[in-house]
């Protein structure tokens, strides 16, 4: 079993204070005989974890980010809402979301 994870950075907010976050998506599988997670693309796999953070970037509550399904712009949400997002292309294993240096949330597949 081996472990391909991709990272990007979203900027979004919450009660027009703007809020960094960091998305780090991991994916887990068998290496394939092209050496590759799953049969899985590393360059397609940061390019759509980076078009999804693009397609929330600097939206508000009240407006996309709600419309996504997203009520709260927390960590733990954007955890969710990517993991649920990535696991329809992507055999996710778990979905890190970092505000700041020293803090996380982990979700993992089996929990949504």
């Amino acid at each position: 079993m081996a472990r391909l994870g991709a990272r990007t950075s979203l900027h979004a907010f919450h009660m027009k204070v703007p809020i960094k976050f960091r998305i780090e998506a991991v994916i887990e599988g068998k290496i394939d005989d092209k050496g590759w997670v799953a049969g899985v693309s590393a360059i397609d796999f940061k390019r759509d974890l980076e078009a999804l953070a693009r397609e929330l970037e600097y939206k508000g509550v009240a407006g996309e980010l709600a419309k996504a399904g997203i009520k709260f712009v927390g960590m733990e949400s954007l955890a969710r809402f990517f993991l649920k997002e990535l696991n329809k292309r992507y055999p996710i294993s778990y979905v890190q979301v970092w505000e700041g240096e020293d803090e996380f949330a982990r979700v993992y597949v089996d929990e949504v």
